[in-house]
């Protein structure tokens, strides 16, 4: 098997597990990303989102997780952290 059919693999075997949040924060739109990467195991990431609507992959904030179970908590908390106070 190659490493693109590894990769293709684990990106269709991790897709379900995926959490994406959009936000605005100072009137500027945000996505909150969080997954298993190939590479690094869970994390969450923020990045802006260009006013094209695609993500800027230029991450705002990072945090790695050691499981599943703290990387959804992980990804709520940094929604709640990342939006302003209402």
């Amino acid at each position: 098997m190659t490493f693109t059919e590894k990769y293709e693999a684990w990106r269709k075997e991790t897709e379900e597990t995926r959490m994406r949040t959009e936000i605005v924060r100072e009137g500027k739109k945000y996505l909150v990303s969080t997954c298993n990467t190939f590479d690094q195991g869970w994390e969450t990431m923020v990045f802006p989102i260009m006013e094209d609507g695609e993500p800027l992959y230029n991450e705002q904030a990072c945090k790695r997780y050691a499981n599943q179970s703290d990387a959804a908590f992980g990804h709520v908390a940094m929604v709640q952290d990342f939006q302003p106070n209402n």
